[in-house]
């Protein structure tokens, strides 16, 4: 009897120290899921850019949302000019809109060939343009014997179709005659040229005693104007530098803006009408105000 009593003693003796390990003092096993749970997030590194893709059919390579010193920029002799954008048509021209340090604005215009993405451009902008595999593009121009490589991000626009009446104004023109009116401060002038030169013009508003300086204009006789589907305009001269900006037609009214040239005749921006006839023919008249006279210039012209 004493040794069960004693057996028993010793079990309830060793009874609370088995009980005391409980699963607070063992080591906790980690919850996976809490741990995925608390762990930060991880962003994917960024991809890399890829070339930049030039198909070279009717597209607009933009520089103009780059800061002036990010624009791609080369000299001709001591002048330091910045491309703005370059035009790319469907017929293989190009037209490469630049500004020069001082504010200067020109056009250059001539003739690409494409093959394998690469541009060469010949004419007045002698140039070799071609995609990078960051995302860049770049330009080797030749200007004044001197060559310059440059790499700059551009905006590569397509240009998708035109309206029906953007359509019908595509392409170049040249002008049969030209029909100026100009009433006001007790003058009215009314005539019809044939073509247009423009000195003609302003020689014989002078003489009809509107203020105006006809030597100014010399050489401005215009040979062609011409709209592309990116919806720019050029105005070519047989004596002068052409001039070149930006238009838009809807229904029958129209409006330019000259970036490049503008003189006493054709102002930097004009509204007016187009209105298109059979046989590739259309009226273009253009209404001015200055100096306390309005007056009107129609154009007729034939589509070449």
């Amino acid at each position: 009897m004493k040794k069960y009593l004693a057996l028993f003693l010793v079990a309830m003796m060793l009874f609370p120290l088995a009980c005391s390990c409980t699963k607070k003092d063992q080591p906790e096993q980690p919850n996976e899921n809490e741990e995925q749970e608390q762990q930060p997030p991880v962003t994917p590194p960024a991809p890399a850019p890829g070339p930049v893709v030039i198909t070279a059919v009717s597209e607009v390579i933009s520089f103009e949302k780059n800061p002036a010193a990010e624009q791609p920029s080369y000299f001709e002799g001591a002048v330091c000019y910045r491309i703005i954008t370059i035009e790319l048509t469907s017929s293989n021209r190009y037209y490469v809109y630049e500004i020069s340090t001082s504010g200067n604005t020109r056009v250059l215009i001539g003739k690409y060939t494409y093959k394998e993405g690469t541009i060469t451009c010949t004419g007045e902008f002698n140039a070799v343009i071609e995609p990078k595999e960051d995302g860049k593009l770049s330009i080797t121009v030749t200007a004044g014997g001197k060559e310059t490589s440059i790499e700059a991000k551009g905006d590569i626009r397509k240009v998708g179709s035109p309206s029906a009446e953007c359509a019908q104004a595509v392409g170049s023109w040249t002008i049969d005659a030209t029909y100026i009116k100009v009433s006001g401060k007790g003058l009215s002038l009314e005539r019809a040229f044939k073509g247009c030169d423009i000195y003609s013009i302003v020689k014989y508003a002078s003489e009809s005693g509107l203020k105006s300086d006809p030597e100014k204009v010399a050489g401005y006789n215009i040979s062609e104007i011409s709209f592309t589907k990116a919806k720019s305009l050029l105005i070519y001269f047989t004596g002068a530098s052409p001039f070149y900006g930006t238009f838009d037609v809807k229904d029958t009214n129209f409006s330019y803006k000259l970036l490049v040239g503008s003189n006493d005749l054709m102002n930097v921006t004009a509204n007016g009408t187009l209105n298109f006839t059979d046989n590739n023919k259309a009226v273009l008249i253009l209404s001015t105000t200055a100096d306390g006279y309005s007056g009107s210039l129609e154009f007729d012209m034939s589509k070449k």
